[in-house]
C-alpha cells in the first residue's frame, strides 16, 4: 500500500483472523514413543505438525515394532503390532485431511 501524507490521516490495518493452519496430531496407544510416518517422514509418537488447512496427508505406523520396555529383561521384550485407528479404521497407511483432529494408533502387545 502506498499512501501520500498531505494532511492528517488515520490508517487502520485490518487482519484476517481465520487460521490457514491446523494441528495434525498422531500418537500411539497404549504406549507412546513408537515410530510413525506422516507424509513419508518418520517421527516418534506423539507428533504434532502445523499443516495447511484443506490439505491431505498420509499417516502410517510402522508395524510390527519391537522395544526394550523394561530393565528386568535384557534386549527387546515387547512387540507392538498395528490394530486400528481410534476411528475404527484399520487402513495403514491412512489418508487424512488437515482438519483439527487427533489420530491415535492402537496396538496389540505381544
Amino acid at each position: 500500500m502506498s499512501l501520500k501524507i498531505d494532511n492528517p490521516k488515520k490508517v487502520v490495518a485490518v487482519y484476517n483472523t481465520s487460521s490457514t493452519k491446523h494441528n495434525l496430531t498422531v500418537t500411539t496407544f497404549p504406549y507412546t514413543g513408537l515410530d510413525l510416518k506422516i507424509d513419508g517422514t518418520t517421527y516418534t509418537s506423539p507428533r504434532t505438525l502445523s499443516v495447511d488447512k484443506g490439505t491431505s496427508h498420509t499417516i502410517q505406523v510402522i508395524s510390527p515394532q519391537e522395544q526394550d520396555d523394561t530393565s528386568k529383561v535384557s534386549g527387546t521384550d515387547m512387540k507392538y503390532t498395528f490394530e486400528k485407528w481410534t476411528d475404527g479404521n484399520t487402513a495403514n497407511p491412512e489418508d487424512c485431511d488437515s482438519e483439527q483432529r487427533r489420530y491415535i494408533h492402537r496396538s496389540d502387545e505381544s
